[in-house]
C-alpha cells in the first residue's frame, strides 16, 4: 500500500478523534461556508479530515482504502 495513502488514512484518525473528544477544536476546522466568506480558507482542507462520528470515519478509510489504487492512479505517485 502507498505510503502517502496511510498517511491520509492516520490523519484522518488522529483529526477525527481529536474533533469527537475536543468541540472548540472540530468547530474551529469544521466545513462553514459563513467562515470561509470570512475568510479562513484552511476549512476547505481541514473539513476534509474531520468526521461527525466513528462510523462516518470507519466507511470513508474504509473506502479510501479499497480505491487506494484507483487514487494513485487518478492523481499519481508522489
Amino acid at each position: 500500500m502507498n505510503s502517502v495513502i496511510i498517511l491520509i488514512i492516520g490523519l484522518n484518525i488522529y483529526l477525527s478523534y481529536r474533533g469527537f473528544s475536543d468541540r472548540t477544536f472540530f468547530n474551529k476546522y469544521k466545513f462553514s461556508p459563513y467562515e470561509i466568506k470570512r475568510g479562513e480558507k484552511v476549512r476547505y482542507l481541514s473539513s476534509g479530515f474531520l468526521h461527525v462520528d466513528s462510523t462516518h470515519l470507519f466507511v470513508n478509510m474504509f473506502t479510501l482504502f479499497f480505491f487506494t489504487d484507483a487514487v494513485i492512479l487518478r492523481i499519481g505517485e508522489i
